[in-house]
C-alpha cells in the first residue's frame, strides 16, 4: 500500500526531525548524516512492492502491519534504490525494535532512520508535514520567483519588492554563486538534461541547508545559481568545497565552474552582478579555472562597475577596431599577437614563443599593429589603453 500524503516542494529533513522529536517523541537512530537533505512529500509504503512509486525525495513511513521486521533491510535498500531520503518506523505493535543490521546499513549510507512510538498514529504526523511541505513549496516558489524577477526584470519592482519586504530580506546583503555545469554527451546517449540538473540542485539544497535556513537555488537556461544571505568567503568557500565533494558522484558532470559575486550584493544591483557573472564563467573557461571570486579580477572589476555595456564597447571598437577589421579582412592574428605581448609584460621574446616566431618576425607584426593604430607600444599610457580594450573584447565578446 501505498499512499502520498503530501506534495512537493522542499522542507529540510533536519527540520522536521526538530519538530518531530519535541511534538511526537521521534528518535533518531541511524543516519545523522543524511540530515540535510530536502524531503519533497511523505509516502507510506508498507510492502516492498511498491517502493518502485517513490519518485525521489520522500520521507517514507513504515508500521510493519505487512510484514513486521521480515526482510526490512532488503525493503531499506530498495527504498533507497528509489531515492527515499529517509525511514520512519512505528515502533510498538508490529515491531520491537530495529535490528542492528538496518541501523548498521543505515549508518554506512547516511540513510536516516527514524523511530515513532506506536501512539503516535502516521496520520497525525503525514498531515502535519504534508502541511509543512505545502506551505513551504508556497513560500519557496514566492521568494524564488521574487529574485528572478529582481535578476532579468529589475524594472518591475511591484513584483518583488513587497515579497522580500514580507519576508525581511529586502534589505539583507547577499552573495550570488553562478555556476555552470560541463556535461559529458560523449557516450552518444540521449542524456536526460533536465534530471541532471534536478539531481545538481538536491546537493546544493542538501549542501546549504547546513548552513543557512534561508537561500535560493534556481536554474536558468545551462546556469544553476546560489543567492546566500550574509555570506562571508571563508564561509562560501566551504560551501562550495562541500558541493564540489557531493557532486562527484553526479553523473556525466565533468566539471562546475563557479563564480563569485562580492558579499554585499543589494537587491537593486543583482541583475547587474548575475550578468556579469556569466561573463567571468566564460573566461574561467579559458583559463581553465573553476573557481573565481570577483573581488579577486583586479583591474577587471572597473570594468564589470560600468553601468553601460554599450559604452565599453564602443571604446573598444575605438580603440582597437581597426586591428579587428585588419584580422578579418587579412586572415591575422593581431589581436592574438597584441594580447600575447602584453600578457608577457611586453617581453618581445617570451611572446614570440607563444607564436613559434622568430623575434624579428614578431617584432615586425607589432610594428604594423603600431601602424594601424597609431599607437607607441612602448608608452605605458597606450599599453594600457589597448589592455582595457582587449579585456572588454574579452568579456563581452566570448
Amino acid at each position: 500500500m501505498v499512499r502520498r500524503v503530501g506534495e512537493l516542494m522542499s522542507v529540510a529533513l533536519e527540520k522536521i526531525y526538530y519538530i518531530a522529536m519535541r511534538k511526537y517523541k521521534m528518535k533518531l537512530i541511524a543516519g545523522k548524516d543524511g540530515l540535510g537533505s530536502n524531503v519533497s512529500w511523505l509516502h507510506i509504503v508498507e510492502e516492498i512492492k511498491y517502493a518502485s512509486f517513490l519518485t525521489g525525495g520522500e520521507l517514507v513511513l513504515y508500521t510493519g502491519v505487512k510484514a513486521g521486521t521480515n526482510n526490512l533491510l532488503s525493503f531499506v535498500k530498495e527504498i533507497r534504490k528509489y531515492d527515499a531520503y529517509g525511514l520512519v518506523i512505528n515502533i510498538g505493535e508490529y515491531i520491537g525494535e530495529v535490528p542492528q543490521e538496518i541501523i548498521d546499513y543505515a549508518n554506512e549510507n547516511d540513510f536516516p532512520i527514524f523511530t515513532l512510538p506506536w501512539e503516535v498514529h502516521l496520520v497525525e504526523i503525514s498531515r502535519e508535514f504534508g502541511s509543512m511541505i505545502i506551505r513551504s513549496e508556497e513560500y519557496d516558489k514566492n521568494l524564488c520567483a521574487a529574485f528572478k524577477t529582481a535578476i532579468f526584470s529589475p524594472d518591475d519592482k511591484s513584483e518583488y519588492i513587497p515579497v522580500l519586504k514580507k519576508n525581511n530580506m529586502l534589505l539583507k546583503k547577499y552573495c550570488l554563486i553562478k555556476c555552470k555545469p560541463e556535461i559529458d554527451y560523449s557516450n552518444g546517449a540521449k542524456l536526460d538534461v533536465t534530471k541532471i540538473f534536478y539531481d545538481l540542485r538536491e546537493i546544493f539544497s542538501r549542501v546549504l541547508n547546513q548552513y543557512r535556513e534561508n537561500y535560493v537555488v534556481f536554474r536558468h537556461e545551462k546556469y544553476l545559481t546560489m543567492i546566500i544571505p550574509e555570506l562571508n568567503k571563508a564561509e562560501c568557500h566551504k560551501i562550495i568545497n562541500d558541493i564540489k565533494s557531493a557532486t562527484k558522484a553526479v553523473n556525466h558532470i565533468t566539471n562546475i565552474y563557479y563564480a563569485v559575486s562580492r558579499f554585499n550584493v543589494d537587491i537593486e544591483d543583482m541583475h547587474r552582478v548575475y550578468n556579469n557573472l556569466s561573463s567571468i564563467i566564460k573566461l574561467m573557461k579559458r583559463e581553465n579555472k573553476d573557481i573565481s571570486y570577483i573581488d579577486e579580477l583586479g583591474l577587471m572589476n572597473i570594468i564589470f562597475a560600468a553601468e553601460n555595456n554599450n559604452s565599453l564597447l564602443q571604446y573598444k571598437t575605438d580603440t582597437i577596431g581597426k586591428l579587428e577589421k585588419h584580422d578579418i579582412e587579412n586572415g591575422t592574428n593581431y589581436i592574438g599577437i597584441l594580447r600575447s605581448y602584453l600578457d608577457n609584460d611586453c617581453n618581445m621574446n617570451d611572446a614570440a614563443k607563444d607564436f613559434y616566431l622568430h623575434r624579428n618576425t614578431f617584432a615586425y607584426h607589432l610594428n604594423k599593429i603600431s601602424e594601424l593604430l597609431n599607437v607607441d607600444l612602448y608608452s605605458m599610457k597606450d599599453r594600457t589603453k589597448l589592455f582595457m580594450a582587449l579585456i572588454i573584447k574579452e568579456v563581452y565578446e566570448l
